[in-house]
C-alpha cells in the first residue's frame, strides 16, 4: 500500500513536523483553507510571539470551525506538536 504524502514526508526525515488534512479536501472552501493557512504559518512564524504547532493548530481548528470552513474537522499535525513557531 502507498504511504499518504504526510508520512512519506515525515519517513524522508526531512520535517519535524507536518500539518495536513485528513481526507482529501475539496469544495468551496478548499482554496480559502489552503490560503488561510498558508498566511497564519507564516505569520506565527515571524512573530516575535512564540507558539507550539500543537497550539498553532488547535487555534487554526478554532478558527475555521468559526467561519464554517469544514477544514477544521480534518485538520491534523504529524511529529512533534511542541516544535516552536515565532520567537523572531
Amino acid at each position: 500500500a502507498a504511504l499518504s504524502l504526510p508520512n512519506t514526508i515525515m519517513q524522508g526525515g526531512e520535517a519535524k513536523v507536518v500539518v495536513a488534512a485528513r481526507t482529501e479536501v475539496l469544495g468551496r472552501y478548499a482554496n480559502t483553507a489552503a490560503m488561510i493557512l498558508g498566511t497564519k504559518i507564516r505569520e506565527a512564524s515571524q512573530s516575535s510571539d512564540i507558539t507550539t504547532v500543537g497550539d498553532f493548530v488547535t487555534d487554526l481548528r478554532r478558527s475555521f470551525l468559526a467561519q464554517d470552513i469544514a477544514l477544521g474537522l480534518v485538520l491534523i499535525s504529524i511529529g512533534d506538536a511542541d516544535v516552536v513557531l515565532g520567537g523572531t
